[in-house]
């Protein structure tokens, strides 16, 4: 099995919040039974840039397009069975993506 990151960029909040995080945790649910997720968690809006050994990117702004709102990292056969995988993901009906990168070897 290979492993894989997910990252999760959304377009838009979800009209009815509670219908979308309730399909979100069966989602996940789904994988962790079928013992596809290894990690994962929702990230925060704040963080930083750091470039040229150290020095902050002062204008850093959060953008749902352009910024991942969660990541995972998910174990499957290859990479057509990881999109496979995410064909069901909710964020797609907020209009999201789902970003998929193999893990080479990990750490």
């Amino acid at each position: 099995m290979a492993q894989f990151i997910f990252f999760f960029r959304e377009s838009q909040l979800s009209e009815d919040p509670k219908t979308y995080r309730d399909n979100w945790e069966n989602w996940v649910k789904g994988l962790k039974e079928n013992k596809h997720l290894i990690a994962g968690a929702p990230l925060l809006a704040d963080g930083v840039i750091v470039k040229n050994h150290g020095e902050l990117v002062e204008d850093f702004v959060f953008d749902f397009k352009a910024n991942a709102s969660d990541f995972m990292i998910i174990e499957a056969q290859d990479i057509q069975a990881a999109v496979g995988l995410s064909k069901t993901c909710p964020i797609f009906s907020l209009g999201g993506t789902v970003t998929i990168r193999p893990i080479i070897k990990p750490y």
